[in-house]
């Protein structure tokens, strides 16, 4: 199943690759936006409300954090990039933490 990426990876510019993540990111934080009641287990508006950024490290025990914190999966793995493009210049003004 994994041989086609072996063949395939040489072939897609890593730029690309990039593009499309960033695009996946941003498309998730739109969803998980701050005024979206429908999503009850990610949301962003708890970092409003704190000033702070919870970023996600995988496997390392985030979900029960966040969940302790924040009373819900807040961002989930978005990276501190995604978090940086979604609030802009405001991100200088919220302690952000791992």
């Amino acid at each position: 199943m994994g041989d086609y990426k072996k063949i395939l990876n040489p072939l897609v510019p890593s730029s690309y690759v990039a593009h499309r993540r960033e695009k996946r990111a941003q498309k998730w934080l739109r969803q998980i936006a701050i005024n979206n009641p429908e999503n009850d287990h990610y949301s962003l508006q708890p970092f409003v409300n704190t000033k702070s950024i919870f970023v996600h490290i995988p496997k390392a025990a985030g979900i029960s954090i966040a969940q302790s914190l924040y009373g819900c999966r807040a961002g989930g793995h978005s990276r501190y990039v995604d978090y940086k493009n979604y609030f802009g210049n405001e991100i200088e003004n919220y302690f952000v933490f791992t």
